[in-house]
């Protein structure tokens, strides 16, 4: 759909990370290569769909009754709003620390003490304690700026937390908390999160991969040899007119 993003894509390849998340083991069908999500949609967890910032869910079926799946169209097809969604950006104040990708996704979706709306599943931040069990912090969250290399937000928080943006983990990005480079943590199996201290803080995440500045180094090198080039048969046809 025209600037509507969806979460399973139209095939193609996924990360790793949308893998372990996606229960990939219930929505794929290996022998063809697709993505089942009518069959498959019922044996889905509704964390899934929370976590991932999932609003509404469009299918030509009728949806697995749950009590957070409210049906807002029914024509040539079906749109349920999902009630319970979690922001694309929020702050937590609880967190569940994880080894790795595969311990994480086992709390995630095996830990019946696990609940998306009061708790993160993090990865490598175990020297970070946030030891609130209740989710109890205050926070205001805005995204000022969003676009597919750049997202800048602004965060105003009571207490020390770690602000969650439903968009993939994926190597190249970086976080900046008030101009200084932070640490960004795998959240929920597939998301990023970054340590905020207590108080109102501009954040950015931009994306800049090791191959960005070798890549813009050779392009300047390659443009300005080409330039020397040009001027150089000018000069060197100038030369042999003369002579």
């Amino acid at each position: 759909m025209f600037k509507i993003e969806q979460f399973f894509g139209a095939g193609g390849v996924y990360p790793k990370r949308w893998w372990n998340f996606a229960q990939a083991d219930i929505l794929m069908d290996k022998d063809i290569n697709r993505i089942l999500l009518e069959e498959g949609l019922p044996q889905v967890p509704s964390s899934l769909f929370n976590a991932a910032n999932i609003k509404y869910i469009l299918t030509e079926s009728d949806a697995p009754q749950r009590k957070n799946f409210k049906l807002v169209y029914d024509d040539d097809i079906k749109i349920y709003e999902n009630k319970t969604v979690l922001p694309r950006a929020y702050m937590s104040f609880s967190k569940i620390d994880a080894s790795g990708i595969e311990d994480s996704r086992r709390i995630f979706y095996q830990n019946p003490e696990f609940n998306e709306n009061l708790h993160v599943v993090v990865e490598n931040a175990s020297a970070f304690p946030i030891e609130d069990k209740n989710n109890s912090g205050k926070a205001e969250v805005l995204i000022t700026h969003y676009q597919e290399d750049k997202v800048k937000l602004t965060v105003s928080n009571n207490k020390k937390g770690i602000l969650v943006l439903t968009d993939s983990f994926y190597p190249g990005w970086k976080v900046f908390v008030d101009g200084k480079e932070s640490p960004i943590y795998p959240v929920n199996i597939m998301f990023k999160g970054v340590i905020v201290d207590a108080g109102e803080h501009t954040i950015t995440f931009i994306y800049r991969p090791a191959w960005f500045v070798p890549t813009i180094l050779i392009t300047i090198s390659s443009v300005l040899l080409c330039l020397f080039l040009i001027c150089f048969e000018k000069t060197k046809a100038k030369w042999v007119i003369r002579v």
